[in-house]
Formats: structure tokens, C-alpha cells, sequence
């Protein structure tokens, strides 16, 4: 294979970093010092970055001029001189020199684009007819792998822009959406809902964006720890783009281990006040000593903010209690359903007086002959 002399010092380069991962793979007691090197080498490569494209760019021209192949690849290490610019560390502008005739694998260069945050290669990839709604070796589609690694969130725009689907799943049925809580983007995720994101779909596990609020995240086996006002920003955020919740949402959200507790109160708010007829798995031995704990039941309607779903959610409380005992004695229950009664008596009594909240649904729980009323039409 012909190569010239700054070409074939970077393959010498990628040549040495594979050398050390073997050598990590073979020795992990060795594999901090060799992540030092790994890295060294990612250094070295990013500071030289400019002199390495004005040389590589002349060498091009000399390749081109004798008729050479002016992307040379090592079969070896399945690497060629285009995945340098690609991934960041050639100037792009060398891009002018090739067409996509000149990539073997263009599904392949266009994650590794997003990957690196290169999204003058992502622009000039799909210009030369890559799919936007491509998938990478492991099932994900770019618009996931842009939702992780796209940091201005402009490589997420462009993929749309040019057609990515939205909802498309990977192989585990995970959407752009359920990707981007890990990334804790508020902008991104919002920009997702404003161009169509389905905040509904399931993955494989049953599962949707809504379950994923609440669960702890992984990369890499390390956690990654998400401030709670992030994660109830996104719990609003579907919500008000229709989310459903359903009991699943609601036992998970009771046992999830918050950096402060008054964000599960919260939370749960935001859940029970979303809609009527939410229902509460009161059959579940756990959930039903939640929800017949005063203490809880008074930090739940105690919550700052989110004023407005407390009189749905006071209701959808009471009509949950009150089905259960239809069917049961519990004393406990019993007891809970007065205290919620008098707290929705006192939410009426306020609204009435103070001519608030004057666009609250007229909402009615009828059993049994009796009626609680959750707020009044101050209209």
C-alpha cells in the first residue's frame, strides 16, 4: 500500500493505541497506566490537528496526482485516512477532497461524526446521500447517538431536519426521547416534544419515557447522579404532552430514593393532578400503607408549587380510597378517606372565598350517594 510520510505516521498512531488496549485486555492491572497512554496519544493527535491536515492535505494531492487511492486503509486495523477527519482529527476541509464512493461503510462514518460532535462531517455525509435514519453497529439509531454526544444539540436539529424519524426504536425499543434523560438536556428534550416525539412508546420492556424518569442511570457502570428539579422538569414536560399515568408510574415514583424528599410529594402531585380518573394500585399491600400514611398523605398536599393539579389530584385520591372500600375493611383507609374529604371541604371552601383557580375542572366523585367536589367553577 502506498502511503506518504504524515499519512503513515497517523495509521502508526491508531497502530500504537490498539497495542495498549491488547495490552489492557491481557493485563487489567496494567490498564490505568495504559488509559494514561491511550490518552497521551488522543492529546497529542488534537494539538497537532492543524499541522497534520496541512501536511496530510498536500500528500493527498501528490496521491491524487499519481493515480493512487487517496482514502488508504489498513485492512489490519480496519482504519482508513478518512476516519481521522471524520472523527475530529483532521480539518474537515479535507472533506472537499473525497466523495461518499470513497467510504466503505457510510452508515459507520456518520456515527462515528456524531460520536466526536463533528458536525460539519455529519452535514457533509448526509449531503452525499447517508441515511439520517441509519443505525449504528449496536442498534442505535444517530438520532439516539446525537441525543447523547451532540452537546449544542445542532447535530439533533440537523438530523431532523433531514428527515430522522423521531419515534424510530433502537434494538432494545428505545427512542430519542427515553435517551435523553441520562443527558439531562431540558433543551433537546423539549425540542423532541415541540417536532413530534411520542412521549407514549414502549421499549421492549414495557416501558416508556415516563418509567424512565425515575430509574437510576448507568454509563460506563458509574451512575449518573441527575438533580431532581431536572428530573420533574421532564416529568412535566411529558405530562403536559400527554404522558399517561398509569399505577406502574406511581409505585415506582413512591419508592424511588430522591435527593430530597419533598420532591417525591411533588412528583406524585404532578401524577394524580395530570388527568381524572388516575388510578392508584390499592390492592398492593406497600402502596396502600403509602397512601394510608397521614404523614404522606399531608407532605403530599403541603408540596410547594403545582397548585394547580392539587384538586385533581385531592379527588383522584379520594375515588381510588373510596373504590377500594367498596370492596374492603380497613380502618386505616377509612380513616385516610376523612382526612382527604376535610382537605378537599377546605380546597373548596378557599376557592370559593378567594375566587381562585376560576379555570379548574368542575370535577365530581360520585359513590354511594355522596358527592366530593374537588374545586368549584369560581366563574
Amino acid at each position: 500500500m502506498y502511503m506518504t510520510s504524515t499519512i503513515n505516521k497517523l495509521f502508526n498512531y491508531v497502530l500504537e493505541m490498539r497495542k495498549y488496549g491488547e495490552e489492557a485486555d491481557n493485563h487489567p492491572e496494567l490498564e490505568s497506566e495504559l488509559k494514561i497512554k491511550w490518552e497521551q496519544i488522543i492529546d497529542e493527535l488534537k494539538s497537532k490537528k492543524q499541522e497534520h491536515s496541512e501536511a496530510v492535505e498536500k500528500e493527498i494531492l501528490q496521491l491524487k496526482a499519481a493515480g493512487q487511492d487517496i482514502n488508504p486503509y489498513d485492512q489490519n486495523q480496519n482504519f482508513s485516512l478518512l476516519h481521522f477527519v471524520i472523527g475530529g482529527f483532521l480539518d474537515t476541509k479535507l472533506l472537499q477532497h473525497f466523495t461518499i464512493t470513497d467510504i466503505k461503510d457510510p452508515n459507520d462514518f456518520l456515527a462515528i461524526a456524531i460520536y466526536n460532535d463533528n458536525i460539519e462531517a455529519v452535514q457533509w455525509l448526509l449531503d452525499n446521500g447517508v441515511s439520517p435514519n441509519a443505525q449504528d453497529e449496536d442498534g442505535d439509531t444517530m438520532l439516539q447517538l446525537a441525543v447523547w454526544n451532540d452537546e449544542s444539540g445542532e447535530i439533533v436539529k440537523l438530523l431532523i431536519d433531514r428527515g430522522a424519524d423521531i419515534n424510530a426504536q433502537n434494538a432494545y425499543g428505545h427512542t430519542a426521547l427515553q435517551a435523553a434523560l441520562p443527558a439531562h438536556d431540558i433543551a433537546i428534550i423539549e425540542f423532541l416534544l415541540e417536532k413530534g416525539a411520542d412521549v407514549n412508546i414502549k421499549d421492549k420492556y414495557d416501558s416508556s419515557a415516563l418509567d424512565k424518569i425515575f430509574i437510576r442511570c448507568y454509563e460506563y457502570g458509574k451512575e449518573i447522579i441527575i438533580p431532581d428539579d431536572i428530573r420533574l422538569k421532564f416529568l412535566k414536560l411529558l405530562i403536559d404532552h400527554g404522558a399517561q399515568v398509569t399505577p406502574k408510574e406511581i409505585s415506582q415514583t413512591m419508592w424511588y430514593d430522591f435527593q430530597y424528599e419533598s420532591t417525591k410529594s411533588q412528583a406524585l402531585l404532578l401524577m394524580l393532578g395530570s388527568a381524572k380518573e388516575i388510578k392508584i394500585d390499592m390492592e398492593s399491600y406497600s402502596v396502600r400503607q403509602f397512601f394510608t400514611d397521614e404523614n404522606n398523605i399531608k407532605a403530599l398536599f403541603a408540596a410547594d408549587g403545582y397548585e394547580e393539579h392539587k384538586a385533581i389530584a385531592k379527588a383522584n385520591l379520594l375515588k381510588n380510597l373510596q373504590d377500594y372500600s367498596q370492596n374492603h375493611h380497613d380502618q386505616k383507609v377509612l380513616d385516610i378517606t376523612q382526612l382527604v374529604e376535610q382537605e378537599i371541604d377546605l380546597s373548596t371552601t378557599e376557592i370559593a372565598e378567594n375566587n381562585e383557580l376560576p379555570d379548574q375542572l368542575y370535577y365530581k366523585v360520585e359513590l354511594s350517594g355522596d358527592t366530593a367536589i374537588d374545586t368549584i367553577d369560581a366563574a
